[in-house]
Protein backbone atom coordinates (compact mmCIF):
# COMPACT_ATOMS: atom_id res chain seq x y z
CA UNK A 1 0.00 0.00 0.00
CA UNK A 2 1.37 3.39 -1.01
CA UNK A 3 0.41 6.90 0.11
CA UNK A 4 -1.24 7.41 -3.28
CA UNK A 5 -3.40 4.34 -2.69
CA UNK A 6 -4.25 5.46 0.85
CA UNK A 7 -5.35 8.82 -0.49
CA UNK A 8 -7.60 7.06 -2.99
CA UNK A 9 -9.23 5.08 -0.19
CA UNK A 10 -9.80 8.26 1.83
CA UNK A 11 -11.24 10.01 -1.21
CA UNK A 12 -13.60 7.06 -1.69
CA UNK A 13 -14.64 7.28 1.97
CA UNK A 14 -13.90 3.58 2.44
CA UNK A 15 -13.42 3.45 6.19
CA UNK A 16 -12.95 -0.30 6.41
CA UNK A 17 -10.37 -0.31 3.62
CA UNK A 18 -8.49 2.49 5.38
CA UNK A 19 -8.65 0.48 8.62
CA UNK A 20 -7.19 -2.55 6.89
CA UNK A 21 -4.46 -0.53 5.19
CA UNK A 22 -3.37 1.02 8.49
CA UNK A 23 -3.40 -2.33 10.26
CA UNK A 24 -1.11 -3.76 7.59
CA UNK A 25 1.11 -0.68 7.30
CA UNK A 26 0.81 1.55 10.41
CA UNK A 27 3.45 3.96 9.07
CA UNK A 28 0.99 5.03 6.38
CA UNK A 29 -0.84 7.03 9.05
CA UNK A 30 2.07 9.48 8.94
CA UNK A 31 2.34 9.59 5.15
CA UNK A 32 2.22 12.82 3.16
CA UNK A 33 -0.77 12.51 0.81
CA UNK A 34 -0.48 15.77 -1.13
CA UNK A 35 2.23 18.29 -1.78
CA UNK A 36 3.80 20.74 -4.20
CA UNK A 37 2.71 18.68 -7.20
CA UNK A 38 -0.86 19.46 -6.14
CA UNK A 39 -0.04 23.10 -5.47
CA UNK A 40 -0.09 22.54 -1.69
CA UNK A 41 2.36 22.44 1.15
CA UNK A 42 3.19 18.86 2.23
CA UNK A 43 -0.04 17.54 3.70
CA UNK A 44 -0.07 14.52 6.05
CA UNK A 45 -3.12 12.28 6.21
CA UNK A 46 -4.48 13.86 9.41
CA UNK A 47 -4.56 17.24 7.68
CA UNK A 48 -5.83 15.84 4.40
CA UNK A 49 -9.08 14.57 5.93
CA UNK A 50 -10.13 18.18 6.59
CA UNK A 51 -9.04 19.50 3.20
CA UNK A 52 -10.40 16.75 0.95
CA UNK A 53 -14.15 17.47 1.33
CA UNK A 54 -13.70 21.21 0.82
CA UNK A 55 -11.78 20.62 -2.39
CA UNK A 56 -14.31 18.12 -3.66
CA UNK A 57 -12.07 15.06 -3.39
CA UNK A 58 -14.15 13.30 -0.73
CA UNK A 59 -17.40 13.51 1.17
CA UNK A 60 -17.47 14.78 4.75
CA UNK A 61 -19.41 11.92 6.34
CA UNK A 62 -16.58 9.32 6.61
CA UNK A 63 -13.84 11.77 7.58
CA UNK A 64 -14.47 11.66 11.34
CA UNK A 65 -14.11 7.88 11.40
CA UNK A 66 -10.98 8.04 9.25
CA UNK A 67 -9.49 10.70 11.52
CA UNK A 68 -10.16 8.39 14.48
CA UNK A 69 -8.32 5.57 12.72
CA UNK A 70 -5.32 7.80 12.03
CA UNK A 71 -5.22 8.90 15.66
CA UNK A 72 -5.51 5.30 16.86
CA UNK A 73 -2.54 4.49 14.64
CA UNK A 74 -0.42 6.96 16.60
CA UNK A 75 -0.80 10.26 14.78
CA UNK A 76 -0.37 13.28 17.05
CA UNK A 77 -3.68 15.20 17.19
CA UNK A 78 -1.64 18.42 17.06
CA UNK A 79 0.12 17.34 13.89
CA UNK A 80 3.68 18.02 12.87
CA UNK A 81 5.69 19.50 15.77
CA UNK A 82 7.21 21.91 13.25
CA UNK A 83 3.69 23.21 12.54
CA UNK A 84 1.74 22.51 15.74
CA UNK A 85 -2.02 22.59 15.73
CA UNK A 86 -2.37 22.25 12.00
CA UNK A 87 -5.05 19.54 12.04
CA UNK A 88 -7.51 21.35 14.33
CA UNK A 89 -6.88 24.69 12.65
CA UNK A 90 -7.60 23.02 9.30
CA UNK A 91 -10.78 21.37 10.58
CA UNK A 92 -11.95 24.73 11.93
CA UNK A 93 -11.10 26.59 8.74
CA UNK A 94 -12.66 24.04 6.39
CA UNK A 95 -15.77 23.33 8.43
CA UNK A 96 -15.08 19.69 9.28
CA UNK A 97 -16.93 19.33 12.57
CA UNK A 98 -16.52 15.56 12.68
CA UNK A 99 -12.77 15.75 12.26
CA UNK A 100 -12.67 18.47 14.91
CA UNK A 101 -14.55 16.20 17.32
CA UNK A 102 -12.10 13.35 16.67
CA UNK A 103 -9.09 15.60 17.20
CA UNK A 104 -10.51 17.06 20.40
CA UNK A 105 -11.27 13.59 21.74
CA UNK A 106 -7.67 12.72 20.92
CA UNK A 107 -6.37 15.59 23.03
CA UNK A 108 -5.77 18.35 20.48
CA UNK A 109 -4.78 21.74 21.86
CA UNK A 110 -7.85 23.99 21.71
CA UNK A 111 -5.81 27.17 22.09
CA UNK A 112 -3.13 26.66 19.45
CA UNK A 113 -2.68 29.74 17.24
CA UNK A 114 -2.51 29.87 13.45
CA UNK A 115 -2.11 32.45 10.72
CA UNK A 116 -5.13 32.02 8.45
CA UNK A 117 -7.15 34.78 10.14
CA UNK A 118 -6.24 38.46 10.54
CA UNK A 119 -4.03 38.98 13.57
CA UNK A 120 -3.63 35.21 14.04
CA UNK A 121 -6.05 33.22 16.13
CA UNK A 122 -7.14 30.01 17.79
CA UNK A 123 -9.17 27.26 16.10
CA UNK A 124 -12.29 29.02 17.41
CA UNK A 125 -11.25 32.26 15.71
CA UNK A 126 -10.66 30.34 12.48
CA UNK A 127 -14.08 28.66 12.64
CA UNK A 128 -15.77 32.00 13.34
CA UNK A 129 -13.85 33.85 10.63
CA UNK A 130 -14.88 31.38 7.92
CA UNK A 131 -18.48 31.10 9.10
CA UNK A 132 -18.14 27.48 10.24
CA UNK A 133 -20.61 27.85 13.08
CA UNK A 134 -21.05 24.14 13.73
CA UNK A 135 -17.32 23.72 14.31
CA UNK A 136 -17.31 26.82 16.52
CA UNK A 137 -20.06 25.26 18.63
CA UNK A 138 -18.07 22.01 18.92
CA UNK A 139 -15.03 23.97 20.10
CA UNK A 140 -16.97 26.00 22.65
CA UNK A 141 -18.65 22.86 24.01
CA UNK A 142 -15.18 21.34 24.43
CA UNK A 143 -14.01 24.31 26.48
CA UNK A 144 -12.39 26.62 23.93
CA UNK A 145 -11.84 30.11 25.32
CA UNK A 146 -14.14 32.78 23.88
CA UNK A 147 -11.42 35.36 24.16
CA UNK A 148 -12.39 38.23 21.88
CA UNK A 149 -15.43 40.21 20.89
CA UNK A 150 -15.05 38.63 17.46
CA UNK A 151 -15.20 35.12 18.92
CA UNK A 152 -18.17 36.03 21.11
CA UNK A 153 -20.13 37.55 18.24
CA UNK A 154 -19.51 34.51 16.08
CA UNK A 155 -20.86 32.06 18.65
CA UNK A 156 -23.77 34.27 19.70
CA UNK A 157 -22.44 34.97 23.20
CA UNK A 158 -23.97 38.43 23.26
CA UNK A 159 -23.28 39.28 26.91
CA UNK A 160 -19.65 38.26 26.55
CA UNK A 161 -19.39 40.27 23.34
CA UNK A 162 -20.82 43.40 24.97
CA UNK A 163 -18.43 43.05 27.90
CA UNK A 164 -15.59 43.43 25.39
CA UNK A 165 -17.06 45.62 22.66
CA UNK A 166 -18.37 48.29 24.99
CA UNK A 167 -19.20 50.94 22.39
CA UNK A 168 -19.26 51.58 18.65
CA UNK A 169 -15.75 53.02 18.66
CA UNK A 170 -14.18 49.85 20.03
CA UNK A 171 -11.54 48.52 17.60
CA UNK A 172 -13.14 45.06 17.60
CA UNK A 173 -16.58 46.37 16.62
CA UNK A 174 -16.27 46.00 12.82
CA UNK A 175 -14.83 42.49 13.12
CA UNK A 176 -17.53 41.54 15.60
CA UNK A 177 -20.23 42.62 13.16
CA UNK A 178 -18.57 40.59 10.41
CA UNK A 179 -18.36 37.57 12.73
CA UNK A 180 -22.03 37.86 13.67
CA UNK A 181 -23.00 38.15 10.01
CA UNK A 182 -21.04 35.18 8.68
CA UNK A 183 -22.39 32.98 11.46
CA UNK A 184 -26.07 34.03 11.23
CA UNK A 185 -25.99 35.41 14.79
CA UNK A 186 -28.88 37.86 14.44
CA UNK A 187 -29.06 38.81 18.13
CA UNK A 188 -25.39 39.75 18.05
CA UNK A 189 -25.98 41.84 14.92
CA UNK A 190 -28.81 43.69 16.66
CA UNK A 191 -26.75 44.26 19.81
CA UNK A 192 -23.90 45.78 17.80
CA UNK A 193 -26.22 48.00 15.78
CA UNK A 194 -27.84 49.12 19.05
CA UNK A 195 -24.39 50.24 20.21
CA UNK A 196 -24.25 52.47 17.14
CA UNK A 197 -21.98 50.33 14.97
CA UNK A 198 -22.85 51.39 11.40
CA UNK A 199 -24.49 48.58 9.44
CA UNK A 200 -22.18 49.40 6.52
CA UNK A 201 -18.94 49.64 8.50
CA UNK A 202 -16.06 48.17 6.52
CA UNK A 203 -14.11 45.16 7.72
CA UNK A 204 -11.35 44.11 5.35
CA UNK A 205 -12.59 46.52 2.65
CA UNK A 206 -16.14 45.16 2.69
CA UNK A 207 -19.22 45.56 4.92
CA UNK A 208 -20.89 42.74 6.82
CA UNK A 209 -23.54 42.24 4.14
CA UNK A 210 -20.86 41.32 1.60
CA UNK A 211 -19.31 38.80 3.95
CA UNK A 212 -22.65 37.22 4.83
CA UNK A 213 -23.60 36.94 1.18
CA UNK A 214 -20.21 35.52 0.25
CA UNK A 215 -20.54 32.82 2.91
CA UNK A 216 -24.13 32.03 1.89
CA UNK A 217 -25.68 33.13 5.20
CA UNK A 218 -29.20 33.89 4.04
CA UNK A 219 -30.68 34.78 7.44
CA UNK A 220 -27.99 37.37 8.10
CA UNK A 221 -28.30 38.74 4.57
CA UNK A 222 -32.02 39.27 4.96
CA UNK A 223 -31.60 40.76 8.43
CA UNK A 224 -28.85 43.17 7.42
CA UNK A 225 -30.86 44.37 4.42
CA UNK A 226 -33.86 44.90 6.70
CA UNK A 227 -31.61 46.95 9.00
CA UNK A 228 -30.58 49.22 6.15
CA UNK A 229 -27.49 47.58 4.63
CA UNK A 230 -27.02 48.68 1.03
CA UNK A 231 -26.93 45.66 -1.31
CA UNK A 232 -25.87 47.84 -4.24
CA UNK A 233 -22.65 48.96 -2.58
CA UNK A 234 -19.57 47.70 -4.45
CA UNK A 235 -16.56 46.94 -2.32
CA UNK A 236 -13.27 48.43 -3.53
CA UNK A 237 -11.41 45.12 -3.66
CA UNK A 238 -13.62 43.06 -5.98
CA UNK A 239 -15.83 45.88 -7.29
CA UNK A 240 -18.74 43.53 -6.69
CA UNK A 241 -22.03 44.05 -4.90
CA UNK A 242 -23.40 41.33 -2.62
CA UNK A 243 -25.75 40.18 -5.38
CA UNK A 244 -22.87 39.59 -7.79
CA UNK A 245 -20.28 38.15 -5.42
CA UNK A 246 -22.36 35.96 -3.13
CA UNK A 247 -22.79 32.25 -2.77
CA UNK A 248 -25.78 31.17 -4.85
CA UNK A 249 -28.46 30.93 -2.15
CA UNK A 250 -27.68 34.24 -0.51
CA UNK A 251 -27.12 35.91 -3.87
CA UNK A 252 -30.64 35.04 -4.95
CA UNK A 253 -31.99 36.40 -1.67
CA UNK A 254 -30.04 39.64 -2.08
CA UNK A 255 -31.38 40.05 -5.61
CA UNK A 256 -34.94 39.55 -4.36
CA UNK A 257 -34.43 42.07 -1.58
CA UNK A 258 -32.84 44.58 -3.94
CA UNK A 259 -35.70 44.24 -6.41
CA UNK A 260 -38.42 44.62 -3.82
CA UNK A 261 -36.84 47.37 -1.72
CA UNK A 262 -34.55 49.47 -3.92
CA UNK A 263 -35.21 48.51 -7.57
CA UNK A 264 -31.87 49.82 -8.86
CA UNK A 265 -31.55 49.78 -12.63
CA UNK A 266 -28.05 48.32 -12.41
CA UNK A 267 -29.03 45.18 -10.48
CA UNK A 268 -28.84 41.95 -12.43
Amino acid sequence: MTPVELRALIDAGDVEAVRGALERSPSLAHAVLAGPADGWAPTPAIDYVSLAPFHGFAGSAPMEAIAELLLAAGVDPDGDPAEPGGPLLNAASYGEAGVARALIAGGADLEVVGDAVPGRGTPLAHAVHFGNTTVADVLVAAGAVVGTGFDAAGVGAVDRMLAIVIDASHPQAPRALRAAAVNDQLDAIDALLALGVPVGVLEGDAPALHWAAWEGKAAAVRHLVEQGADPTHADPTTVASPSTGAADGAARLVRVEVTTRWRPTSCR
